[in-house]
């Protein structure tokens, strides 16, 4: 197939919701069906990249739209190249739950997101339940990844000057989500870089503090039987506004990865539950990174009044 013109490109980019830089508002409807996006998706898995200075190897995944069209849902060429251009997307940065990996926990939503115009940055942590202690270091590998990827000057950064620095979130599940909440409301641990972040499952016992650079997406399930829906909800009451906490009805712990166990004591499908982060994490996203006005005032309706009334499993609570 002959590829696009640049303006084709363009327009594709802004109708896909991840934001562009110029045109009119008029060109630019973002739909929030659960279907991937017009671009294909490349990864590439386990890159490991030493941090010198604190001795330490950090694995992770990445997935980023690349040329061709999309082939569907969780489809994803390893290796192949950023799409080409100079555009900058907006970065998520993914962090997985205990005893599991990047590829394991984020096939479902990663390259949901990379076709839709994100960069996606998932490390593995290696942690598990007997060095559960090393959750203390996972912020740290964080915050050095996002020195690398938005290194413009390092000739040998794969995404140098691709990434808008401007638009970076963090999402974490579980365990992750814990290491998520240090980055995001943690003094010792605050990671100023990040714009939005979502938690997902997981979190800190401790009420949040506030910080008023922070937009917050939290996703709970009511039949989680190791994080309790209540803990949601405390995030979700101690952060500022704008913020958002998604009820799933019946949702669980499994629900929220890719691992192809039981969602063990929930009563909401797996792959139901999926589709529904899907939908809170893009509407969320387009809420605030959007260059569009009416892309974030539409994402925000959807989250708000449009995702809840179209499933009555879902609740939504927000404030903005």
């Amino acid at each position: 197939m002959k590829r696009p013109g640049w303006w084709l490109c363009g327009l594709l980019c802004c109708l896909l919701g991840a934001g562009c830089s110029d045109g009119d508002d008029s060109l630019a409807t973002v739909s929030f069906a659960d279907a991937p996006g017009a671009l294909a998706v490349g990864v590439r898995t386990d890159v490991v990249t030493r941090d010198t200075g604190r001795e330490r190897d950090i694995t992770a995944t990445y997935w980023y739209p690349t040329d061709g069209d999309n082939t569907g849902p969780e489809q994803a060429s390893e290796g192949a190249p950023l799409i080409g251009g100079e555009r900058r997307y907006p970065l998520v940065v993914l962090i997985h739950g205990i005893e599991d990996s990047a590829p394991a926990t984020w096939p479902y939503l990663a390259p949901h997101l990379a076709s839709h115009g994100y960069i996606v940055v998932a490390p593995s942590t290696g942690s598990t339940v007997r060095n559960a202690q090393d959750l203390v270091n996972h912020p740290g590998d964080v915050s050095f990844l996002l020195d690398r990827v938005l290194d413009d000057a390092d000739p040998g950064n794969p995404l140098r000057g691709r990434i808008d620095a401007d638009r970076v979130a963090l999402g974490g599940f579980s365990f992750g989500a814990a290491a998520g909440y240090f980055l995001a409301y943690d003094p010792r641990y605050i990671e100023p870089r990040f714009k939005a972040v979502i938690i997902m499952a997981g979190g800190n016992v401790t009420p949040a503090p506030i910080n008023p650079d922070l937009s917050l997406l939290a996703i709970f399930g009511t039949e989680d039987i190791l994080i309790d829906y209540n803990l949601g909800l405390n995030i979700y009451e101690g952060a500022n506004p704008p913020k958002y906490l998604v009820t799933l009805e019946g949702g669980g712990h499994v629900g929220f990865t890719s691992s192809n166990e039981v969602n063990f004591g929930a009563s909401m499908e797996q792959r139901r539950q999926q589709a529904l982060v899907r939908l809170s994490v893009f509407a969320f996203l387009t809420s605030v990174f959007d260059d569009r006005g009416q892309n974030r005032a539409a994402a925000r309706e959807f989250l708000r009044d449009t995702l809840p009334a179209q499933n009555l499993d879902v609740r939504v609570f927000s404030a903005y």
